[in-house]
């Protein structure tokens, strides 16, 4: 039985190791935003799809290796975040289309929320079927090789207590620390401490227990250390910094890899995603936890999140 385990284990190990992908961490350093909506399908989805149980050992050592490329282990404020799991980089460019002077010149998108929430829409609306070619008929279709989606997205500033009027529409509000937040995490690995009690009451081995529900604890504790990170501006400084609060500008996002992308609104609401949004913040010292422990606890935990499978396979072969 030890032996067949022991098989068994490195397979799994050799094929989760290579399949595991890096962005998986993403929602390790930023749970906030990634936990933030629960409902029946993320439900499923998270606690099904969403562990980060198994060998993940790979991805770890990819997203510690670009910690290193970018300078975040030589000190304080000391690098490069965007680019990396804490802050990741969309790699596109954004164009003021609506202004005679700037509309052709490029600038970085960085994080780019909006971005790559328009890359996750993929149902294409109404009837998208193109007529077949007949060989007979004299009138054949143009050539067809991809289909391009086209996202429009308004952006509007409301004040908080106004209400939801427009049927369709999305408020966004700052990615605050809910209950919500807590239990979406823990759902999330609920199949894994399902399994951890089974597999300890059958075995007897309650150790078994307590390493199955590792990444759980390693969820919880980026939630209690989570990076503090730059979020929405306040009216005040929407107003004092550079565009107009009173025209409306579009803004049109190299994206073809996943469409064409034109983002509508005053030009200081929309550019702040493209800048500051969702940077973590890295000059604090007088918190109770500074931002720079902040940084290295998860350094730490990306560590342990790679050891973790090694422990087992050693466990194992002992055995």
């Amino acid at each position: 039985m030890l032996v067949l385990v022991g098989a068994l284990g490195a397979v799994i190990g050799y094929l989760g190791g290579d399949a595991a992908e890096a962005s998986t961490f993403e929602r390790l350093l930023w749970p906030r935003r990634f936990y933030h909506h629960l409902n029946f399908s993320s439900f499923f989805k998270q606690g099904i799809f969403m562990t980060m149980g198994g060998p993940l050992h790979a991805a770890a050592l990819q997203v510690l290796d670009v910690f290193r490329n970018n300078g975040l282990y030589l000190g304080r404020r000391r690098g490069n975040m965007a680019g990396t799991a804490f802050y990741t980089d969309t790699q596109t460019e954004n164009f003021l289309r609506t202004d005679d002077e700037l509309k052709d010149t490029p600038k970085e998108s960085r994080n780019g929320f909006w971005v790559q929430v328009l890359r996750n829409i993929t149902k294409a609306p109404g009837n998208t079927r193109l007529p077949s070619i007949d060989s007979e008929s004299n009138e054949n279709p143009p050539p067809f090789r991809a289909m391009q989606l086209i996202h429009h997205l308004t952006l509007e500033l409301v004040a908080e207590e106004q209400p939801q009027a427009v049927s369709g529409t999305v408020h966004v509000r700052e990615d605050v620390f809910t209950m919500q937040t807590a239990i979406a995490i823990i759902c999330s690995e609920l199949s894994a401490v399902i399994i951890a009690v089974v597999a300890g009451a059958y075995f007897n081995c309650w150790w078994l227990v307590v390493y199955m529900c590792a990444p759980l604890m390693l969820k919880l504790l980026a939630l209690c250390v989570a990076v503090r990170r730059q979020g929405l501006q306040s009216r005040e400084k929407l107003e004092a910094s550079d565009g107009s609060m009173t025209d409306v500008q579009i803004f049109e996002v190299k994206d073809p890899n996943h469409g064409f992308i034109l983002i509508e609104g005053l030009q200081p609401v929309v550019q702040q995603f493209f800048k500051h949004y969702g940077h973590p913040e890295r000059d604090q010292r007088s918190t109770l936890l500074p931002d720079r422990w902040r940084d290295i606890v998860h350094c730490a935990s990306l560590h342990v999140r790679f050891v973790l499978p090694c422990g087992f396979v050693c466990h194992t072969l002992g055995s």
